[in-house]
């Protein structure tokens, strides 16, 4: 997208909200506050400003720009699985480590649905009007 669409203020919010400073950095109202002029004076400025924030986050044309400075900045497919390589190849975090792996086999479809078994010895048959539907029970797929 060509920064020409969004004018002079909605741009510096974008830069802000993607590349500022720490309490910046993704805090659409702190970075709202920077660029545009709000009178601290008025009664309920704060929430003038929430909502003036979320109608400017709500703009396409902003939307994509700071998509565009995501991407930009490294945030799309080529560097996450950088990231997630790197977590899978580091040994300081095993648990990190595991997550990464776990991760990527589900992504791949390599594990296998778990299945939880049911205590049988103790469940209600009489709920069920045939066999085929209590031999399905014994176990069942949990996300």
């Amino acid at each position: 997208m060509a920064d020409s669409k969004l004018n002079e203020r909605q741009e510096k919010f974008c830069q802000l909200y993607i590349n500022g400073e720490k309490e910046l950095f993704g805090n659409g109202v702190q970075s709202y506050l920077e660029v545009y002029d709000i009178d601290k004076s008025k009664p309920n400025w704060y929430k003038t400003a929430c909502a003036a924030t979320s109608q400017l986050l709500s703009n396409i044309k902003v939307i994509e720009r700071i998509r565009d400075l995501l991407e930009g900045g490294g945030f799309n497919d080529e560097n996450i699985e950088k990231q997630h390589l790197f977590l899978v190849n580091q040994h300081t975090d095993l648990g990190v480590k595991m997550r990464a792996l776990s991760d990527y086999y589900k992504l791949k479809g390599k594990y296998q649905p778990e299945e939880k078994i049911i205590n049988l010895k103790n469940y209600d048959w009489g709920e069920y009007d045939n066999q085929e539907e209590s031999d399905n029970l014994h176990t069942e797929v949990v996300d």
